[in-house]
């Protein structure tokens, strides 16, 4: 399948681009809060963030350098036809190589990327309008520099989750980024992702992968105790349309207050089920059967429902210990001295490492899991 760009327009904090696939056309654009100008060669990496893995052509109405067309050709599978030029400007040879920058939305995660990484970050948010309601708290509160975009309303976010890094691609010759922080999670779905994330070259930037070593109960511990004060506002920065997500880490707020003691005023007991049932979402089947183990099946079944009745017993005779635990296989792909500065945070949260026994149970897990979406789809639920 091929998608084409053209009639592409770059001026100072401003970007847009017709694109047409022959099922999906329209019109792209990217409102940066700053008046800056961004290389045609970022304007691709954009470009080619929106498209994920999913087509075997690119087509773009750009001359990019020939670097920069073989990355984004590594990065997407996709032939990227488009004029080559042989220029390929990066400003990180001649300056810092230290800067770093991450795609910013203001949940939990973040705050505890934020507390995983060493030294001054810059954020970069993007801003889809309505669905963005609930995040503008954080965006201020951190004075995150701003993309405003209409991709929310694009197809591109049923493709592929990579169009969250745009906001710090177009920014990367702003900040001169030496490292740009995605912010994932350790899940099912990303589990083997971690040599690909430190492998991923994009716009010249190193993917820090640091934030892959902890599921999200892993970063609701640090978040609670480094980010105490802000909280709630963390628990609301969701899009409107994943309210889901403000119940999962309200939940993991709740019990990790109550198994830890934290003091913390935040509690569950007038959130709503999401409605959302078991098999719908492998992620949230992963964080239900530990709400599950830590806060009985009424927390649990807030946040996913119908969960199935033989996860009782695993929740009994399974180690969850690795829920809290960090994977100490992200730290290959780190220098000598990230890996350090992250340990001291990890030792500072007493967020212990993985031991073999672990990562055999998050295996485990996952696997069972699987198991039971496959009796879902045989008994046609």
């Amino acid at each position: 399948m091929k998608i084409t760009f053209e009639a592409i327009q770059n001026r100072r904090g401003w970007i847009q681009a017709d694109y047409n696939d022959g099922l999906h056309e329209g019109c792209i654009r990217f409102e940066m809060s700053d008046a800056i100008d961004v290389r045609d060669d970022l304007v691709a990496e954009a470009l080619a963030a929106l498209c994920g893995q999913y087509y075997d052509t690119i087509e773009m109405a750009l001359k990019v350098s020939n670097k920069t067309k073989k990355q984004i050709e590594a990065r997407t599978g996709a032939q990227l036809i488009c004029k080559v030029g042989m220029l390929f400007w990066n400003i990180n040879k001649m300056m810092r190589q230290d800067i770093k920058t991450l795609n910013f939305n203001g949940d939990l995660s973040n705050l505890s990327a934020l507390a995983l990484t060493p030294g001054e970050v810059n954020k970069v948010s993007l801003d889809f309008g309505q669905e963005s309601l609930r995040m503008y708290e954080m965006f201020d509160r951190w004075n995150s520099r701003i993309v405003k975009t209409n991709v929310m309303a694009t197809h591109f976010p049923k493709i592929t989750s990579d169009y969250y890094m745009i906001g710090s691609i177009l920014y990367k010759d702003f900040f001169n980024t030496t490292y740009m922080i995605t912010g994932l999670q350790l899940n099912p779905l990303t589990f083997n992702m971690t040599k690909i994330e430190a492998e991923q070259a994009i716009a010249g930037m190193i993917n820090l992968p640091h934030s892959l070593g902890l599921t999200v109960v892993g970063h609701t511990k640090i978040a609670c105790r480094r980010w105490s004060n802000m909280l709630e506002s963390a628990i609301n920065s969701v899009k409107l349309s994943e309210s889901h997500v403000s119940s999962l880490q309200r939940l993991l707020v709740e019990i990790e207050n109550e198994r830890n003691h934290l003091g913390l005023r935040i509690h569950s007991r007038d959130l709503q089920p999401t409605q959302i049932v078991w098999g719908a979402d492998a992620r949230l089947d992963f964080i239900a059967l530990y709400i599950l183990k830590y806060g009985g099946r009424e927390k649990a079944e807030k946040l996913v429902r119908d969960i199935p009745v033989s996860a009782e017993a695993l929740v009994a005779q399974c180690d969850f210990n690795f829920y809290e635990r960090y994977y100490p296989g992200a730290f290959y792909y780190m220098s000598r001295s990230f890996r350090e500065a992250v340990q001291k945070v990890l030792e500072k949260n007493e967020i212990l490492l993985y031991s073999e026994a672990d990562w055999q149970n998050f295996l485990y897990v996952k696997d069972w899991i699987a198991n039971t979406r496959k009796d879902a789809i045989q008994i046609g639920r």
